[in-house]
């Protein structure tokens, strides 16, 4: 757990982890095939411990 834990500047918990990916369509992945990366819009907001 400490490789995703850290502590900011005040002291508070931050953790270096989150949704890695959200899939919109399943199948196979082969290599040479294209990945679409589209970043959130903003505002971007912390996620909440679940």
């Amino acid at each position: 757990m400490r490789a995703v834990l850290d502590r900011d500047a005040d002291g508070n918990l931050v953790r270096l982890c989150g949704v890695m990916a959200t899939v919109v369509q399943g199948g196979d992945v082969r290599a040479g095939m294209p990945i679409v990366v589209e970043p959130p819009m903003a505002p971007h907001l912390l996620l909440q411990c679940v």
